[in-house]
């Protein structure tokens, strides 16, 4: 019983790490998702991280722009809308 809770503990810290790590850019998983072009998949992928391991994410990291994955994603979403604005137009 007390191996398993280590071990448990160790794999959620483990996974903690990985979702909080930052490339070169210090960009995280969750501002690599809102980087991508495919909105689509960006979206689904965002959603999947946060439903499953949200409360393991520090949502306050910044990347090398001062960027958080919530700046990131309020950006993607104005995109989504110029696009919708401009298909509408035309």
């Amino acid at each position: 019983m007390i191996i398993e809770a280590a071990l448990k503990a160790k794999e959620v810290e483990l996974l903690k790490s990985s979702l909080n790590n930052q490339n070169q850019d210090g960009d995280t998983l969750l501002h690599l998702c809102f980087k991508n072009k495919d909105r689509q998949l960006s979206r689904l992928l965002f959603e999947k991280i946060v439903q499953t391991c949200g409360e393991l994410i520090d949502m306050n990291l910044v990347n090398n722009k001062g960027l958080t994955f919530n700046d990131l994603e309020k950006s993607a979403r104005a995109d989504e809308f110029r696009e919708q604005v401009e298909k509408q137009r035309h």
